[in-house]
């Protein structure tokens, strides 16, 4: 008798040990089956916040070199200003792929027809 109890608490056992390495492996299927996913949407809010950095440590970029223009004209050393402004137009150029891919193409447009404008102007032969 006892050891028709042992044989049934065996079985019984083994059953309960299929049944957690069944659960194990559906667990371990559905983990595998939304990793991807899930490391997709922690990628994209990464990207966004990394692009928002970029794009805000760059226009601060542009903001200072004109106001170093501004000021180099107010001084009246517009060959500097030239200068300057110049260096900073090459340096939107270096961006304006990417600017094009990230941002409105109207706004990225309109900043480099201002660029293009005020290097027209700053030239130094239409300053006489």
């Amino acid at each position: 008798m006892k050891s028709a109890k042992n044989i049934n608490h065996i079985r019984h056992a083994k059953k309960h040990a299929k049944n957690i390495n069944q659960s194990d492996t559906r667990r371990s299927g559905f983990w595998r089956e939304i990793s991807a996913p899930l490391f997709i949407l922690i990628l994209i809010p990464a990207f966004c916040l990394r692009n928002s950095r970029y794009i805000s440590d760059q226009t601060r970029s542009w903001l200072n070199q004109i106001q170093i223009v501004e000021d180099l004209s107010g001084q009246g050393d517009f060959s500097a200003a030239f200068d300057t402004l110049s260096d900073s137009y090459q340096d939107w150029l270096t961006a304006r792929t990417y600017l094009h891919i990230v941002c409105r193409h109207d706004a990225v447009d309109n900043a480099e027809e201002l660029y293009r404008r005020c290097l027209y102007l700053a030239a130094p032969d239409n300053n006489n």
